[in-house]
């Protein structure tokens, strides 16, 4: 790939894995060549194939995701950028862009780059061509997330419009995602009795697309809302089978609840 083939291997970090350093003169240097012999643009679509095929397998809201995996993704974040920044010239393309950005949506929201993120996928939808793009939906969930994270207004907005398109078209996976998502903007709020019919239809929809995690996520979020009502013995049950369904999948983030 154009900046793949410009990283050396520095020294090991003290958990014994490598770090990549690139070498910006070699960069630059390449892509002066490359410019002068007129294969600039094929060379960077390339590279982007190159971080779309590294990001087939990428982190996604409906499993659960090791550490290992976003270590690898957080190595290869400067090439990610690069071709993000590519896409966004008149060379690039506004539909591999939204690919791009909505498949390292998830790593962004982990590793947290959620400002980072917010902006790549806004410029991503401004952009976008075409609205049946099969990630135009799930780019505007994965934006309202965000936007819901850091604390944009914008968030609801977004989540609103990617709920009715995932009705629309049918996309129960992401049906379930911004529901849950919705139910869990509305309890920040302090709206618990709305909070907690959207997460209790969240949790229906986990349920019934098998989607497991999600189940024991919004099982947990039912017990806060509940602790919120001042409902402690329906906030113990509740998060109690949402800590026993983790466990079960083996997941890092729910156990961590404390008796």
């Amino acid at each position: 790939s154009l900046v793949n083939n410009s990283l050396v291997r520095s020294t090991e970090t003290q958990d014994g894995n490598p770090r990549y350093l690139m070498l910006e003169t070699i960069r630059e240097f390449a892509e002066e060549k490359l410019h002068d012999q007129g294969e600039d643009a094929a060379a960077h679509q390339r590279h982007v194939d190159w971080c779309l095929a590294f990001l087939a397998e990428s982190p996604t809201i409906f499993r659960q995701v090791t550490a290992q995996e976003i270590a690898n993704l957080e190595a290869e974040h400067p090439n990610f950028r690069s071709a993000l920044s590519w896409l966004e010239t008149p060379e690039g393309s506004p539909s591999l862009l939204l690919r791009l950005a909505t498949r390292l949506a998830y790593f962004w929201y982990l590793a947290g780059y959620e400002p980072e993120g917010l902006e790549w996928l806004r410029r991503a939808l401004a952009g976008a061509l075409d609205e049946t793009q099969p990630e135009y939906v799930e780019a505007l969930i994965r934006t309202g997330n965000m936007a819901q994270t850091v604390g944009d207004p914008s968030a609801l907005e977004y989540l609103e419009r990617g709920r009715s398109m995932a009705q629309a078209v049918g996309d129960f996976q992401q049906l379930t995602y911004v529901t849950i998502i919705l139910g869990l903007t509305a309890e920040d709020d302090g709206e618990y009795g709305n909070a907690e019919i959207l997460m209790t239809r969240g949790r229906e929809l986990a349920r019934q697309a098998q989607l497991e995690w999600l189940e024991s996520i919004a099982l947990y979020h039912l017990g806060i809302i509940a602790y919120g009502r001042g409902e402690l013995e329906s906030a113990r049950t509740h998060l109690e089978a949402a800590r026993a369904s983790a466990l079960e999948l083996r997941d890092i983030l729910v156990p961590f609840y404390k008796q």
